[in-house]
């Protein structure tokens, strides 16, 4: 093992770290140390790499079908420009699309409003901002 390894598993390891009661006086060696700390390393990334057993507590609350004639647009959410007038063709319920590019683009005034507010989140002298 390396120098700086060794002295990692040094710090890692030590009394504040890894309490003296985990092994025997007689097992306080750099490599048995070093054995617990891959294991619990290990330990780590099988329950880090296991999301299906966490997915798998977590109940469904959607228990039915959508029913889509219950859908209701949302008020004063529809663009003035997107009108019957203004629709070009009508695309086929079952249209595949190889490969779409979509580009959002912020008015001036919604660029500078937006660039405001990330200069007031970040300025730490002006006064939290609040929801209310």
């Amino acid at each position: 093992m390396l120098p700086v390894q060794e002295r990692i598993v040094d710090e890692f390891t030590s009394s504040h770290f890894f309490p003296s009661r985990f092994l025997s006086p007689s097992s306080d060696s750099p490599a048995t140390r070093t054995l617990f700390c891959a294991t619990l390393l290990l330990l780590l990334g099988v329950a880090l790499l296991c999301p299906h057993s966490v997915a798998a507590t977590i109940p469904n609350v959607v228990t039915a079908s959508v029913d889509t004639g219950l859908l209701q647009p949302l008020a004063n959410h529809h663009p003035a420009w997107a009108v019957a007038a203004n629709r070009i063709a009508q695309v086929p319920d079952n249209q595949n699309f190889e490969q779409m590019t979509l580009v959002l683009n912020r008015s001036d005034a919604q660029e500078q409003a937006f660039e405001q507010l990330l200069a007031d989140q970040q300025n730490p002298a002006r006064p939290a901002i609040t929801s209310g």
